[in-house]
């Protein structure tokens, strides 16, 4: 056999191997693409779903939470052991009925477990009955009572009809003039909480002061603490931007301490994002996945009117005592998850390097099967030329 010849058949070889190859694996690489592609997109898919079914799961949880507590402090309101204390001309009788009502109080934080006051102000802005709790155990305070006439959520409730409801923004307790810290100062353990407030009258319709309940937000904001803890970025805004909850406890709150700790210095562009559009969704923002939602605690349920005249009356009384230099009302909390893609998915990435591996896989064995056969078929026709 000649030079020529034997380059004839080294160039049929390759050209019959490339072909049936590409023949084979073309069709096969192509299917394979497309189920990829299509069980990736699923994938995603059922991603998406699933980090916006967690933060929905996260938000029914507090809206459930909040929708159930306003008709305690109706109850509260309503409870015959006030109507004898506020109708009472009796001093003598008086006194009884306070006992019995702050029995009554007594008796119904320690059933619920979710307060950390209970109170009943008089229509001066004076406490009458004040309950209080600490670490799951409630008593009642005999003394030390305060005049909360300049607080906001006593101005804004005692001015209500009956039966309505005033909802306080969800703030840090203040105990005479001062945020309440159950903590030390290098270690502080601040109180937020969130306030119920509904106003009492007696029987000829006179206004008689209001009902108050706070309520531990750890109550409702617990499982936020939780995925937090597991090293989930997730954190509560109010709608000015500044953080309820976070990761790190000094953002928290920076309303009430005058610092700027917001999500317009840590996440800009997002932040622009997040409280602009009112659409609960999710956001794909560089490199994460940001979902939200929001949460309008005082919906269906709250028609207070403006707070700002008050709650600049307490701004400056505080202020002037270095404790609050910035405080807004809030309208609505937005409840924020953020993911990297990298994490999100993981799983699809690591499908489809399984995918490439498996078709190169292939391509390798097949492309020795092939080769293999072909060299049998030339072995076939040298033999049969002679």
């Amino acid at each position: 056999m000649n030079k020529t010849q034997k380059f004839t058949e080294k160039r049929l070889f390759l050209i019959l191997f490339i072909g049936l190859f590409i023949i084979l694996m073309l069709p096969l690489t192509f299917v394979g693409y497309f189920f990829l592609n299509a069980h990736s997109n699923i994938i995603t898919f059922n991603e998406f779903v699933k980090l916006s079914e967690e933060i929905t799961e996260d938000t029914d949880g507090i809206n459930s939470f909040l929708q159930g507590v306003h008709g305690n402090v109706l109850f509260l309101s309503e409870l015959s052991s006030l109507n004898d204390v506020i109708n009472s001309d009796d001093e003598g009788l008086k006194g009884k009925y306070k006992t019995d009502l702050e029995n009554d109080f007594l008796s119904f934080s320690n059933e619920k477990k979710i307060f950390h006051q209970i109170r009943y102000i008089d229509e001066n802005g004076q406490e009458i009955v004040k309950i209080q709790s600490e670490k799951g155990t409630s008593e009642i305070i005999h003394d030390n009572f305060q005049n909360k006439k300049d607080r906001y959520y006593f101005t804004e409730a005692v001015n209500l009809e009956s039966g309505k409801i005033f909802i306080s923004p969800l703030d840090l307790n203040v105990e005479y003039d001062e945020i309440e810290n159950r903590g030390t100062e290098e270690n502080p353990a601040y109180v937020p909480v969130i306030r119920y407030a509904t106003p009492v009258f007696d029987s000829k319709g006179n206004s008689k002061g209001i009902v108050i309940i706070n309520i531990y937000a750890e109550y409702f904001l617990e499982h936020i603490h939780n995925e937090q803890q597991e090293g989930k970025l997730i954190f509560l805004l109010n709608n000015n931007g500044f953080y309820l909850s976070h990761p790190v406890f000094e953002k928290e709150f920076g309303f009430m301490f005058g610092n700027n700790e917001t999500i317009y210095n840590d996440y800009p562009i997002m932040a622009s994002n997040l409280l602009s559009n009112k659409e609960n969704e999710i956001l794909k923002l560089g490199e994460s996945l940001v979902a939200f939602r929001y949460i309008y605690p005082n919906k269906e349920i709250l028609e207070a009117g403006e707070q700002e005249t008050q709650v600049k009356q307490e701004i400056k009384s505080l202020s002037t005592k270095g404790t609050i230099k910035n405080m807004e009302s809030d309208k609505f909390w937005v409840l924020v998850s953020i993911e990297s893609k990298e994490d999100v998915f993981s799983y699809s990435e690591k499908l489809k390097n399984e995918f490439l591996l498996i078709i190169l896989s292939t391509m390798f064995i097949v492309g020795l099967a092939f080769g293999f056969f072909i060299i049998l078929i030339f072995k076939r026709l040298r033999r049969s030329k002679k």
